[in-house]
């Protein structure tokens, strides 16, 4: 079986994605599970672990577009420049 967490971005949120991979494993709630999150709040090993330890075994990278034209239209407040991919 595999969970998946509809959040656009499932670890940004640090206290409660830590809480809640505490309580799954505390509760051997025994599921791989895949959720959605941008690369830049990827870069925190401790909570890639913990969430690996609960059973993530997918997440999902999002991309802006790499067009400040379509950026605009979006109504976004950054350039492609600015993006960090």
């Amino acid at each position: 079986m595999l969970l998946h967490f509809a959040d656009d971005n499932f670890p940004v949120n640090r206290e409660r994605t830590v809480a809640l991979c505490k309580k799954m494993v505390e509760n051997n709630l025994e599921v791989n599970w895949a959720c959605l999150s941008r690369i830049e709040f990827m870069d925190d090993l401790d909570l890639l672990k913990a969430m690996a330890h609960a059973g993530c075994r997918e997440i999902f990278i999002g991309a802006e577009s790499g067009s400040d034209e379509v950026l605009k239209k979006m109504k976004r407040n950054y350039t492609a420049e600015d993006e960090p991919f």
